[in-house]
């Protein structure tokens, strides 16, 4: 079974050197999603991770209109980060 990954879902890194850290997705291609999580990957440079290495956290944490349209989404991308860590 395929898993479905959407824009503004918290993901969890199950592979790489990235291995255990929260990300939000921005965006979705293919086998591909870029994440952000506001700390060292800011929304420029999305890390771009395979499906596969990813796993479903908390569906719809933003909504991808707030995505498109917030000039400081690097700023609530870390607050949305921080508070999953912290629960």
């Amino acid at each position: 079974m395929k898993k479905v990954i959407c824009v503004g879902d918290a993901v969890e890194s199950i592979a790489g050197r990235d291995k255990g850290k929260i990300y939000i997705v921005l965006n979705v291609d293919c086998d591909y999603a870029s994440l952000a999580n506001g700390f060292e990957r800011k929304t420029q440079s999305p890390k771009r991770k395979n499906v596969k290495h990813i796993k479903l956290v908390k569906n719809a944490v933003l909504e991808k209109e707030v995505i498109d349209n917030l000039t400081n989404l690097n700023a609530i991308l870390h607050h949305a980060v921080a508070k999953l860590k912290g629960n």
